[in-house]
Parts: C-alpha cells; structure tokens; sequence
C-alpha cells in the first residue's frame, strides 16, 4: 500500500495497493484519493483517472510527461474494488459514484482493516531496523485519517484513539502527535467532548515526548539496525541528512559484533539525529580493504539506488585533485572517491540480471525517488559503470601519489 501525487498537481492522491484489492480507506473517500490511474513505468510518475480526462487527455500508451515513456493503466474501480480495470478517458469526473454518510454498518470494518495493516507495516518495518519506513507509514495514517475524516462514523472514534495510543510503544511521537490531533478534530466536529479531550492531552503527551531530549533517549532505546560494513552505516546517516564530515562515530565491540553508534559532532547545525547499528565482526574486516558497501558484493538492503547515487555524487565532488594537499586531506580525498566507487558498485548489484536500466520501482526512498526522477538517463548499467571506471581510475592515481609521497606504504594498497 502507498499513495504518491498526481503529476498534474491535483489535490487527490493516487493509492497503489498490492494486496490484490484497493485500499478501502481510498474508496470511501474518492474525492481525495484515486484509485485508478496511469502510471509511468520508468521514472515512477502517476496521473489519477480524473486528470487523465483533461487535455491533454491521457490514454494507453500515452507519453509521460516527464521522460516520455508509454503510461500503462491501472488501479481498481471506485465501486468493488476487486479487479483491475481499464480507464475510460470519457467518464466525466463528476459521475463518480456517491458514498453515503455516515459509513453503512457493513462497511465500518474497512477502517480496521486498513489500520490493521497500517499497524502490521509499521511493525515490520520497526523489526527489520527500517525506521524511516516506520515513520513514513506512521505519518501516511494521519494523512489518510485527515483526507477521509468525514467518512469516518461516530462508532469508530474509540478505535481511532487506541490506535492513536499505539504510537508509543512504537517509538512514533511526531507522527502520533499528528494521528491523534485528527481523531481529537473529528471527535470535537462529531460532538463527541470526552473523546476529542482525550485524543488531544495525548497528542500533547507525545509532542512533549518528541522534544529533541526525550526524543534522544528513546532513539537510544532502538535496537540496532543491521548493517554490512561501516561504510553502509555512515552512507545511511549521510543519506538521511547527517553530513559525513559532521558524524562521530563510536565503536563498541559485543562478541562477533560492532555496535556502531554515529551523532552529530558540536559543529553540527542541525537537528538531533543518532544512529544505531550492529555490524559483524567478519563482515566488517571484508569491507575495509579494498573499501566495499557489502562484504558478498551485495546491494545495500538500507539504501535505494537513488540514494546511492546522490550521496556518491556528494563525495565525488571535491575528489579530482590531491597534489600538494597534506597527508590528512590527501587520505580523506582517497577515501572519498573510493566510497564514491563503492556507491556506484552497490547500484550495479541492484540490477535485474537481464536488465540494462532501473526502474522508479527499485527506489524506496524520497530521496531515492527524487534522484531518480532528475537523473534517470543515469541508471542504465553502462553508465553507472562508465562513471565507476572513472572513479577508480582517479582511486588508483590518489593511491599512487600517497604512496610517492608516504603517506601509504605499498602493502596497504589492496590486490583484489
């Protein structure tokens, strides 16, 4: 399940569901979600049905506006929801079948359906070290509850704010704070007082559990996220807006494992981030030399493509020259590009082993889909690995002048 904007800047938000049936929270409120849609299958763009209906008016095969690929249909109807259909581009927009308010008895259910696997994502995502996910499907609730809000019905408010409730153990405040804000207004326009005073002291209680302190501390509490090298846990603090040259980093030896701990240095201006995470032991030992994302030659399984190609573009950008820079700066340039490199090795591993060009469906990410669209001529398997030749050729040329002026000793320079 996931919603993405319209690319003609409409209010309505498109909803791709993959769990074989649309989602029911779109359908009972069409007005601001889409169901049904064209899709770009290159650069990941959508046009809801309704916008399609405009000149120009979108069909089958229609060029996307943005990189000129064929759009293909699809999505489920507003009525059932049970199939995929083809689009009508003569349908007009305001045919759209009414939903009764309030919600039938029957239909009540669908809010529990949808937050039960709201709650199952947020929860898979938690387990697997994916907070960002986390918090994106945490934040993606308030929204829908904000954008059906009148679909809602009296009898469902008490499950909404236990709901609500559950982004503390989750480890959610900003986006519970948001929740339960929503089910305080609802319950206040229903009449309902006792409800709406409830959901607001607890949204209060969970911005002042998001204050930067609190928020630190129950960061801390987080287990480790898993990680295939050092190199993959600064790439992600990177990607996630903690620049490199900004990160301390502290490292704890557990038994077989690195618990690898990055903050912000004191220079930092910025929010406060911390990042956990446990790297094993071996792992770490095969990345280091030659510097690698993964130990296997795996993808990341933290960061997209697209992120991997932003945060490479970051550190190739001020490696082209060394000479006459002193031993320290002329070790953090080395090191620089050959991350660059292994940036660009980790999107190479994350193609399809027939295809020659990614797609917007291999980006999970905001940033990763950001990137992707502005660059998306880029992530062909020539280029990238065009672009990696170069790196490691400017790599190999660092090294040998480290060497040439003893900064590195011959053996360090690795073989393989």
């Amino acid at each position: 399940m996931a919603v993405y904007r319209c690319i003609r800047d409409c209010e309505r938000l498109v909803s791709v569901s993959g769990t074989g049936q649309a989602n029911p929270v779109a359908l009972h409120d069409t007005e601001g979600f889409a169901t049904e849609y064209y899709r770009c299958s290159r650069c990941g763009t959508y046009v809801c049905d309704r916008c399609a209906t405009k000149e120009p008016v979108i069909r089958e095969g229609s060029p996307c506006a943005t990189c000129g690929q064929p759009l293909s249909q699809g999505g489920f109807p507003a009525v059932g929801g049970a199939q995929v259909v083809p689009l009508t581009t003569k349908t007009p927009a305001f045919k759209a079948p009414p939903v009764p308010d309030p919600v039938p008895t029957d239909e009540q259910s669908s809010w529990t359906g949808s937050l039960t696997l709201l709650a199952t994502s947020v929860e898979a995502a938690r387990d697997a070290g994916r907070w960002t996910q986390a918090e994106d499907f945490g934040a993606l609730a308030a929204a829908m509850l904000s954008r059906a809000g009148l679909r809602v019905s009296v009898q469902e408010l008490p499950d909404l704010l236990e709901f609500a409730r559950r982004f503390d153990s989750w480890g959610l405040p900003n986006q519970g704070s948001d929740f339960a804000d929503a089910v305080a207004e609802l319950a206040a326009s229903r009449g309902e007082d006792e409800l709406a005073r409830a959901s607001a002291e607890l949204a209060v209680s969970f911005r002042q559990r998001s204050a930067p302190s609190a928020s630190a501390t129950r960061r801390a509490a987080r287990p480790p996220t898993p990680a295939r090298s050092l190199l993959e846990c600064r790439l992600l603090a990177q990607a996630r807006g903690l620049p490199h040259k900004h990160q301390q980093r502290v490292i704890v030896e557990d038994g077989d494992d690195l618990l690898v701990t990055i903050r912000p240095d004191s220079f930092f201006r910025g929010p406060e981030v911390v990042f956990r995470f446990r790297v094993r032991r071996a792992d770490h030992a095969a990345t280091v030399s030659p510097l690698r994302l993964t130990p296997d030659g795996a993808t990341s399984q933290l960061l997209d493509p697209g992120e991997l190609l932003a945060v490479s573009e970051e550190f190739a950008k001020g490696s082209t020259k060394i000479d006459g820079k002193p031993q320290g700066a002329a070790l953090r340039e080395l090191w620089a590009i050959e991350t660059a490199a292994a940036c660009l090795d980790g999107i190479i591993a994350a193609f399809p082993p027939d295809a020659d060009q990614l797609t917007a469906d291999a980006m999970r990410t905001n940033l990763g889909r950001e990137t992707f669209v502005k660059q998306m001529s880029r992530f062909s398997r020539g280029r990238i690995g065009a672009i990696g030749r170069v790196y490691r050729k400017i790599a190999d040329d660092f090294r040998a002048y480290a060497v040439a002026q003893g900064f590195l000793r011959p053996e360090d320079i690795p073989t393989a």
